[in-house]
C-alpha cells in the first residue's frame, strides 16, 4: 500500500510485525523511551505498552503480539517511519 508523504510516495514492505506487550504505566513508558528510545519504538495501546524492535531483540520479556502486516496498518507504518 503506497503512502504519499509530502508528495513523495513511500512503499511499505510486506513484513509481518511482532511486538512485545507489557502493562501500561506512565513511569515505565517514560523509562523505556529514555533508556531504549534510540533502538526501539514504544506505543501505548489502551492499558498496554507495545514495544517494537528493528532487530528482533526486546529490552524486556512480555507477551508476544502478532500485529500483522506493516502495509495493512497506517498508524504503525507512520510511527515506523519516524523511528
Amino acid at each position: 500500500m503506497p503512502i504519499v508523504l509530502n508528495a513523495f510516495p513511500l512503499k511499505t514492505p510486506e513484513l509481518e510485525l511482532e511486538a512485545r506487550q507489557v502493562p501500561y504505566d506512565k513511569e515505565t513508558l517514560d523509562g523505556f523511551r529514555a533508556t531504549h528510545g534510540s533502538t526501539h519504538s514504544f506505543r501505548r495501546q489502551g492499558d498496554n505498552i507495545l514495544i517494537f524492535s528493528g532487530d528482533g531483540t526486546f529490552p524486556v520479556s512480555g507477551t508476544q503480539q502478532a500485529i500483522g502486516r506493516l502495509s495493512h496498518s497506517r498508524t504503525i507504518s507512520a510511527s515506523s517511519f519516524r523511528w
